[in-house]
């Protein structure tokens, strides 16, 4: 998201910020705590430590320190705007940060952003606190793939006249990334609210979405509805067309 290198905004104006050097953020050298082991390590970081959030698609990291720790969530002070291709509401990323010596990570879900108070209002990203069910959702809500031949059809909608055909990329019942015709496409920004209608075979899907992030022609959403605080739990008829995606891949696979 930004250069190692460049001068941080960090200056809280509190008596407990401390600042100790920040370290080079390495993914694969963290060590991923279970969420209970996280939430302890979390609740013991000083106003001021040093965290890295990482995304996970696409690929791509900022720095910031620990603005304050509630009960199930925590506020992180960037060291720069964050780039909204990478992080967005919703999303989840990868939080990473020194305990005891070692590199620790734990999974994370981006509640939103913010601003502190003060001469510089810096900016402000609201994260999940480590979380057992939040773990377990993202690893058992993956992204299948839609074979171009598959007979799906897509619309995705803006408002009462905003209608525009697209393809389905590839989709998860808590998103999808979906692809228009370079002459026919709508201008969004990141956090515009749409509709998504999916019609499979004998299944339609119509479904609130929240625009991520936009690369070329592709959009990727999130759903809203699948998405609480707690856990993802999907429409019913979403998590059907996603179960019956996966078992036509395996199909494929197998024959």
């Amino acid at each position: 998201m930004w250069e190692k290198d460049e001068a941080p905004l960090w200056d809280l104006d509190s008596d407990e910020a401390t600042e100790p050097a920040p370290f080079e953020p390495d993914e694969e050298d963290a060590q991923i705590l279970s969420p209970n082991t996280a939430r302890r390590a979390v609740d013991d970081l000083p106003v001021g430590h040093h965290v890295v959030l990482f995304a996970l698609d696409p690929p791509g990291f900022c720095g910031g320190r620990i603005a304050s720790v509630a009960d199930s969530s925590l506020r992180v002070s960037l060291d720069h705007e964050p780039d909204r291709l990478l992080l967005w509401p919703l999303s989840v990323c990868l939080i990473a940060f020194l305990h005891q010596g070692e590199t620790h990570a734990f999974l994370s879900r981006v509640w939103g952003f913010g601003a502190e108070e003060g001469v510089r209002r810096r900016p402000v990203v609201i994260l999940s606190k480590p979380d057992e069910q939040m773990t377990m959702d993202w690893r058992s809500a993956p992204r299948v793939a839609v074979p171009d031949d598959a007979g799906f059809a897509c619309v995705f909608r803006v408002g009462a006249t905003g209608k525009w055909p697209c393809r389905l990329c590839n989709l998860s019942v808590s998103g999808a990334l979906i692809e228009f015709d370079a002459s026919r496409m709508p201008e969004l920004q990141c956090g515009s609210e749409a509709e998504l209608e999916i019609l499979w075979e004998e299944m339609h899907c119509r479904l609130a979405a929240v625009v991520c992030r936009r690369q070329g022609h592709e959009y990727a959403v999130m759903f809203p509805e699948s998405l609480s605080m707690d856990e993802i739990r999907p429409p019913m008829h979403l998590e059907t067309m996603v179960r019956d995606l996966q078992e036509l891949w395996l199909r494929r696979r197998a024959a």
